[in-house]
């Protein structure tokens, strides 16, 4: 019981992160929730909350989606989704967790040095394939996309609602691939639908801090609760 409230508490404050910053929630939300919840569980509550979320950001920004780069996007991150998904019946668990721990902090750490790689097209794509196979894994490809989109996207609006786009897309696919292998039970599903109300609140108060908040102080703030998040795994 003690576990599924803290896991309520995650929802929150990651949809509300999710909500301003277009990328970040779910990475934040996985280490914990696999820990409170368990690796199936959260998978499937921590993607289908995505899903809500994202087809509310797209609706309230569909006029900002830069179409040319949701197609690259979903080309590439399609096939490294295709990859995650096969690895994570076929590779030691524990060891993609450590890995995938460390990947958070270094994405972390450079999205706070405020630097670019000025990256040529073929590393891009590379990044973009990489960051499927880990939203294959862990639902949490947003920490390498962000390297991709900040190259590509430089408005802030533009940059939220195509990524969301891409969010609700690839999630879709990810709740196909676990309705198909039958991850899905009452239980988790009785604990989604619970999950909605956090999410639902911390959608309105993510609205309400973006209008609020500096862009680049919640930036920051975002990237160290991902260190964080990224230690705890390691640990």
């Amino acid at each position: 019981m003690v576990n599924d409230i803290l896991f309520y508490v995650v929802v929150f404050i990651s949809n509300s992160i999710q909500t301003i910053t277009g990328f970040a929630g779910t990475m934040l939300a996985m280490p914990l929730s696999i820990y409170l919840i368990g690796q199936e569980d959260a998978r499937f509550i921590l993607n289908t909350i995505a899903i809500i979320v994202s087809l509310w950001i797209v609706y309230k920004h569909k006029k900002s989606i830069n179409l040319h780069v949701l197609k690259e996007i979903l080309i590439f991150m399609g096939v490294g989704l295709l990859v995650g998904i096969y690895m994570k019946n076929h590779v030691d668990f524990q060891a993609l967790l450590i890995g995938y721990g460390i990947v958070i902090i270094l994405c972390a750490l450079f999205n706070l040095s405020g630097r670019r790689l000025n990256l040529n097209n073929l590393s891009l794509k590379i990044i973009l394939i990489l960051a499927g196979i880990i939203h294959g894994l862990f639902i949490s490809g947003g920490a390498l996309l962000v390297i991709y989109a900040t190259e590509r996207l430089k408005e802030k609006v533009e940059f939220r609602s195509t990524l969301s786009c891409v969010w609700v897309i690839l999630n879709i696919i990810l709740l196909i691939e676990l309705l198909l292998i039958g991850s899905i039970n009452k239980s988790s599903v009785s604990l989604m639908l619970i999950a909605c109300l956090p999410a639902i609140i911390g959608i309105f108060a993510g609205q309400k801090l973006q209008e609020k908040i500096n862009q680049k102080t919640f930036s920051i703030i975002t990237n160290i609760l991902l260190i964080i998040s990224g230690i705890s795994i390691i640990i």
